[in-house]
């Protein structure tokens, strides 16, 4: 695990445009020191796409889907570069294409960040277990700190 001294110097944000991805980016715009980077980063996955046409009956071209997803991908990433804009912070940006959980922690590494803050749903119990959780699974993985925000306590 890296111990950051001092200001961090580059803070990752995955960006989902949920109310907690937007409490995560909000947080993270407090923690940037005068020299930090913000890394923005929104994971397309289209894991789901490609299981989906593996198994259908029918033959069809996911192009256009692919294409909807990455359009998707691109809004996302405005919104939060607009965000960002507000609070006069300029990111670095990035889409992957990957599942969430190591798309996350490869762009943390690429990126040098020393902290990644994410938002969390707070599930827990059954809810949970099935729905799975990006968050405590880059928490698990995360060779660099992890801080978390409820979308509820930050802008509620």
């Amino acid at each position: 695990m890296t111990t950051p001294a001092g200001p961090f110097t580059s803070i990752l944000v995955p960006y989902d445009g949920g109310e907690p991805s937007q409490a995560a980016l909000a947080l993270a715009f407090r923690l940037l020191g005068p020299t930090s980077r913000l890394v923005v980063v929104t994971v397309v996955n289209e894991a789901p796409l490609i299981s989906e046409s593996a198994v259908s009956v029918a033959a069809y071209d996911p192009t256009e889907l692919f294409e909807a997803m990455d359009e998707e991908g691109r809004v996302l990433l405005a919104d939060a570069v607009s965000r960002c804009a507000v609070a006069k912070v300029t990111p670095v940006t990035e889409m992957v294409h990957d599942t969430p959980v190591p798309a996350i922690l490869a762009a943390a590494k690429k990126h040098a960040c020393d902290l990644i803050v994410m938002g969390t749903h707070g599930r827990t119990g059954i809810g949970r277990f099935f729905l799975g959780s990006t968050t405590e699974g880059v928490l698990r993985q995360s060779d660099v700190p992890v801080l978390t925000i409820r979308a509820a306590k930050a802008l509620g």
